[in-house]
């Protein structure tokens, strides 16, 4: 509703107003406390509400299409056609200066569902478009984030083909006489959705296989077609037979694997065993498994030819499937360390990957070594991979069959989660040497946690002083990396992180050219890190890429004559949007074009002259983000609602969990992006924000001098002020308001409504003993004393006033003061739930504080099963409760309407404005 949106602004500026004079006033709280005393009295109702939510909530989508369109360039004046040209025009030795590759990976972060997702895709090209209505999800499948990841996917190919097709043509048009040998653009992509198993067990072997038949149908019958059109146009008299027969052989694999498919999807139901679907794929004559091939007969034709437009469209092809093979793109098998581990443990009856015998970690590399160097590969069949029970086993094993049944030509990467010692890595060479998957397999290390951020580039050293390691990189003629953005800010905070990778890339480019200086390339997987989301930084891609593989790394590589490839991730439904729809993917892929085609820039930097002073401000911020995470109230803070304020978002939904007031996660065991998501969710990214106003005071003066010489600096403290602008320590301390039994005790004591009085004096009573609202206000002034400084650090570089004026913050504050009412009713309505008989496992005690946690799924489910509500009513007494607001009837029914039904209302409305935040955000995480 307009007129309480309105008064929400109104009243808010008023507030912070007040609350300049008298500092114990919240306007977040004040007005959330405001709120559910009006929706209690009936001065407000929950369709007010929704509808007040529902305008915030098109508001917050349109946020998020303009930030979309301001990092892509969306232009209406100037067309993509002509942005593409004046690209291609580009030298051609510098468009081979750098090869990316975008990674689309899962996790949960499908917010939106799909149809809202082509929504906001519309409004990112069109801000007329009309807003979807913003509603949770009931939950992704990772059948459903597969075929996203596949339409992602598809987008961003035809973008590169697009691209590639202008590249082509301005060749020709400048009659160039080897036009058919132009470098074409060094864009590849990947994904690891539905070959992830780093953390769960849900994903069987045959799920991740037929993913990849699936994909390999698509792809023959996209081949197929494509060709086919070409030769309709420009063979009309059927001149060019081998082409035709080409056709022809991707028309027949299409259908051949088409029913392999069916075969193996059959699996499952029982309808097809094991046997039969593997027997019939094996024993399969004359299968297409090379894509190189293909794409080398495609390219040989294209020079035969006379026919300058038949040769254009078989190069495109021919680069198509030289990039993409048999599939939808590269694919990236996932896994983590002790994984990896676990599937040694029975080699020789010894565990050669643990020092158990008190061996040195050099003796048992060089033991694993030689077996490497004498190990001959296993044979790999469907038998002995169902058969096999470790899961980096079962992998390379996996790995084998794609590569002999699918497509021998395209190799996969295998990632490393938590790599912290060389011996692992040697550890899943000897694994791929068992499984004869080694000269098709990148593994790739990733770097994220504190320790393998400063020993990550010395791990890369003593791995190509060993024998069968660097045979191995050197066959491959690869070295491949991940960095892990998100997880190493999650330990160290996000700007030390930052500064901490970007140390790594360094000193990466220095041990390859110390060790393998022989050509050999680095391809650089970097994870994100932007913390606004999983998308994308704010600003351009140009200066995302830049934040994540910044120009001073660049240039070491370029000096040390280390041929680079770097990829990041695009993560998720929310950096699926940057290949939403055709024109978004060609938007995103000239951006990414233009930004890693550019030669690294020679801008001097002082951050890097003035070492000393550098190192200060890493190991200050570094310390007081140590500090943070060993502090006991930031596992208070994490775990205040544990995940219940956080969507549905992906196959591998966080877990909804009772655990008692006062119980503490260690913030290490929570992952990335629930730990960003939490923060987001509180109103205040303290991994970002924290530390840097402790660590300017060290030397101010030397800082504002670095600021003003260093871009990478400015940068940084860019990212810091964009997060702040989204930060409020009013709205974490509203929060903890809620979990103070002071706030309910005073709230009865001073409360107009008399029957409301027993509900909070419930909720004082299950608050007694927590020591969650005490650990959020303790964190809370540590955050606000590193502000002052943060403060004083801005108004000294001239960013001005950080705290927000009358218009700032608005939209964002809102959403909070109504989640906030909101949660206050919905705990008022949960005390009016009766008392169970005593004989019951659950009491209504505990009912109230698994509310306290946000945890409304089981609360519903079990006033549910306690009263018998949609079943067969159950005919026991209810015990009476003074005050409980509740007739004391056999009519169980009434719970459902007057309670349950509301709180089901209710909570859908708090998710609801969890969506809407992580929009303003940029993404869920």
């Amino acid at each position: 509703m307009a007129k309480l949106e309105t008064q929400l602004e109104t009243d808010l500026a008023a507030l912070r107003e007040q609350g300049k004079v008298i500092t114990s006033v919240n306007p977040i709280a004040v007005l959330a406390d405001r709120l559910s005393q009006d929706l209690d009295s009936g001065v407000a109702g929950l369709g007010d509400i929704a509808q007040c939510l529902t305008d915030l909530s098109d508001k917050a989508l349109s946020q998020r299409a303009h930030d979309l369109a301001d990092m892509l360039g969306v232009n209406a004046d100037r067309s993509l056609v002509s942005q593409r040209d004046a690209l291609c025009r580009m030298p051609m030795q510098q468009q081979r200066r750098w090869c990316f590759g975008a990674v689309l990976t899962g996790h949960p972060v499908f917010a939106l569902t799909a149809e809202q997702s082509d929504a906001v895709g519309r409004m990112v090209l069109d801000p007329a478009a009309p807003a979807p209505a913003l509603e949770p999800s009931p939950g992704i499948t990772l059948d459903e984030e597969h075929d996203r990841a596949m339409v992602a996917l598809g987008h961003a190919r035809e973008a590169v083909g697009w691209l590639n097709r202008g590249i082509l043509e301005t060749a020709r048009s400048n009659n160039s006489a080897g036009w058919r040998e132009t470098p074409l653009a060094p864009l590849t992509v990947a994904s690891w959705v539905g070959y992830d198993l780093d953390g769960r067990d849900d994903i069987h072997w045959t799920d991740s296989f037929l993913f990849r038949l699936r994909e390999k149908a698509a792809a023959m019958d996209s081949y197929a077609g494509r060709l086919a059109g070409v030769l309709e146009i420009n063979d009309s008299d059927a001149q060019e037979s081998a082409l035709h027969g080409l056709v022809a052989r991707l028309k027949e694999e299409y259908e051949a694997t088409r029913a392999d498919c069916a075969r193996f999807a059959a699996l499952k139901s029982g309808a097809m065993s094991l046997t039969e679907a593997a027997d019939a794929l094996t024993e399969r004559q004359g299968k297409l498994v090379d894509s190189a091939a293909i794409a080398g007969e495609l390219r040989a034709l294209a020079t035969a030819t006379e026919n300058d437009a038949l040769a254009t469209e078989c190069l495109l092809l021919a680069q198509d499937i030289a990039s993409c093979g048999f599939g939808a793109g590269e694919i990236h098998f996932r896994l983590n360390a002790l994984q990896v581990r676990n599937a040694m443990r029975s080699v020789d009856g010894r565990d050669v990957s643990q020092s158990r015998s008190g061996s040195s970690t050099r003796l048992l590399m060089e033991r694993l070594n030689q077996r490497i160097l004498n190990q001959s590969g296993q044979q790999v069949n469907f038998a002995n991979l169902d058969a096999e029970r470790t899961t980096a086993g079962r992998l390379m094993m996996l790995a084998a069959q794609i590569l002999k049944h699918i497509d021998c030509a395209v190799p996969i990467r295998l990632l490393v989660a938590e790599c912290e010692r060389p011996l692992t890595l040697l550890s899943a060479l000897y694994l791929a040497k068992k499984y004869g998957v080694d000269d098709r397999l990148d593994i790739s290390p990733l770097f994220e946690t504190q320790i393998g951020l400063e020993r990550g580039a010395d791990i890369i050293g003593q791995l190509a002083r060993v024998e069968s390691y660097a045979a191995y990189i050197r066959r491959r003629g690869r070295v491949a990396v991940q960095t892990g953005f998100s997880d190493a800010g999650r330990f160290v905070g996000q700007i030390t992180a930052s500064l901490a990778i970007e140390r790594l890339h360094i000193k990466l480019a220095q041990i390859m050219a110390e060790h393998l200086s022989d050509g050999v390339e680095i391809v650089i997987f970097n994870t994100h890190g932007e913390s606004f989301g999983r998308g994308g930084a704010r600003g351009s891609i140009a200066n995302r890429q830049a934040y994540i593989f910044s120009p001073e790394a660049r240039q070491h590589f370029v000096a040390a004559g280390v041929p680079v490839r770097h990829e990041s991730s695009i993560q998720g439904g929310d950096g699926y949007f940057l290949f939403q729809n055709r024109d978004l993917a060609r938007h995103t892929i000239l951006r990414l074009y233009e930004a890693e085609m550019k030669p690294p820039a020679n801008e001097p930097d002082a951050l890097y002259r003035q070492s000393d002073l550098g190192l200060d401000i890493f190991l200050g911020i570094k310390s007081w983000h140590d500090k943070l995470f060993a502090d006991p109230d930031y596992g208070q803070l994490l775990d205040a609602f544990g995940t219940n304020l956080l969507p549905l978002t992906g196959s591998r939904p966080s877990k909804r969990s009772f655990t008692s007031a006062g119980g503490r996660r260690d913030p290490s065991k929570i992952r990335a992006i629930p730990h960003n998501a939490t923060l987001q969710q509180l109103g205040y990214l303290a991994h970002v924000i924290g530390g840097l106003g402790h660590a300017a005071m060290v030397d101010l003066d030397s800082l504002k001098g670095l600021y003003d010489a260093s871009p990478r600096v400015r940068t940084l403290v860019d990212h810091v002020v964009r997060a702040k602008a989204f930060g409020s320590l009013n709205t974490m301390l509203g929060y903890a308001l809620l979990l103070d039994r002071g706030f309910w005790i005073s709230r009865a004591y001073h409360g107009e409504s008399r029957s409301n009085i027993r509900a909070c004096r419930s909720l004082a009573d299950a608050l007694a003993g927590d020591v969650r609202a005490d650990a959020i206000e303790r964190l809370v002034w540590i955050f606000r004393d590193d502000l002052l400084d943060l403060y004083h650090l801005c108004d000294e570089l001239g960013y001005g006033e950080l705290r927000p004026a009358a218009g700032d913050r608005v939209l964002m504050d809102s959403l909070h003061i109504l989640r906030q009412g909101l949660m206050i009713y919905l705990l008022i309505l949960v005390c009016r739930v009766p008392r169970f008989a005593e004989h019951n496992v659950t009491s209504r005690e505990d009912l109230i504080r698994m509310a306290l946690m946000m945890d409304i799924d089981s609360v519903i489910a079990i006033v549910e099963a306690e009263f018998g509500l949609g079943n067969e009513l159950k005919s026991r007494d209810i015990v009476a409760e003074e005050g409980a607001g509740q007739p004391q009837t056999e009519d169980y029914q009434a719970i459902e309407t007057s309670i349950l039904s509301p709180v089901r209302e209710v909570y859908a409305l708090i998710v609801k404005i969890s969506l809407a935040i992580g929009c303003l955000y940029g993404a869920h995480g």
